[in-house]
């Protein structure tokens, strides 16, 4: 039913104070969960799909069924596909190790990928850790709009995997370090707050040690 332009502002007003309730009191029952989160996002995807949607929506839709393939492999719990971001995918790790776990399984799938007229799975990944809140199957949090900014980053060489903040590296001991991963200095992105700087380290992969020493996988 079509909403006269005279009750316009009446009724938007009623949507808004009704929508700022429910989300109250979804807060109320909502969950606090630590974890460490992981945005993997495809490179180039928008101006790939200029070129061809058809071609675009195939590598998209094989980029999130290759990493849901790939995190059904875990125990429950342990590390899950909560956002489907169409060219990405979000996910929550238990653990920082299973953070990384799961950026060198996707790193090699990409490696994998553009064979045969396969399309290829390039990505770009951030990390960061903290508490955020259940919303349904999904979280909400400052640690999730932290990795959304920090994916943008443009990676300084090939063996680049992604970045992570450097509050999220303090959690970095001997149990979470996978000996094929370095992490190099502290690099600052401009937030969108004035005179504010975002810390990171970029996370740069040696792939001969990778292939080297497969067994580091806990879940291989």
């Amino acid at each position: 039913m079509a909403i006269p332009l005279s009750e316009l502002a009446t009724t938007a007003n009623r949507f808004s104070i009704n929508a700022a309730a429910a989300g109250q009191r979804l807060f109320t029952n909502s969950e606090e969960v630590f974890g460490f989160w992981v945005i993997v996002d495809l490179v180039g995807s928008a101006a790939a799909r200029e070129i061809s949607e058809e071609q675009e929506y195939v590598r998209s839709a094989a980029f999130v069924i290759a990493i849901r393939e790939l995190l059904g492999s875990y125990k429950p719990g342990d590390i899950c596909l909560f956002k489907e971001l169409g060219d990405g995918v979000f996910v929550y790790a238990r653990t920082l190790r299973h953070a990384f776990e799961m950026l060198l399984l996707a790193d090699a799938v990409a490696e994998a990928s553009g064979r045969f007229g396969a399309p290829k799975l390039d990505f770009r990944a951030a990390v960061t850790a903290g508490s955020a809140r259940t919303f349904g199957a999904d979280y909400l949090g400052r640690p999730l709009d932290l990795c959304s900014r920090l994916v943008g980053y443009e990676p300084s060489t090939a063996d680049s995997l992604g970045v992570v903040d450097l509050a999220t590296l303090a959690h970095l001991d001997q149990a979470t370090q996978i000996a094929c991963l370095k992490f190099d200095d502290a690099r600052l992105l401009r937030d969108k707050r004035p005179d504010v700087r975002l810390a990171f380290s970029e996370i740069h992969l040696d792939r001969a040690r990778r292939d080297a020493s497969s067994d580091e996988l806990s879940m291989l």
